[in-house]
């Protein structure tokens, strides 16, 4: 599917469609900010200039929010740094 195709973040899982989205009782499911699948696109393809100059500070910490939420679930458990990295966020 297409970017514009994924609306919905959990977890357990990561990024959805919706259709995948509808089909199955996901934990956690919430929905994407409209530009936060093409800003976590450019993070998995190293786009560093273009993160930080096109998208808005809200976006990427919301971004960032799911990433870290996704870590801790597939570790099964909290990292120990993350209170001192939302420190400095």
């Amino acid at each position: 599917g297409s970017l514009d195709d994924l609306t919905y973040f959990s977890p357990s899982l990561g990024v959805l469609c919706t259709g995948c989205a509808r089909t199955g009782d996901f934990p956690q499911l919430s929905p994407l900010a409209p530009e936060e699948p093409a800003y976590l696109a450019a993070l998995a393809t190293g786009d560093w200039p273009g993160i930080l100059s096109e998208h808005p500070p809200a976006l990427r910490q919301r971004a960032e929010r799911h990433i870290m939420d996704y870590v801790q679930w597939q570790l099964e458990r909290p990292l120990k740094t993350l209170t001192t990295l939302e420190k400095e966020i």
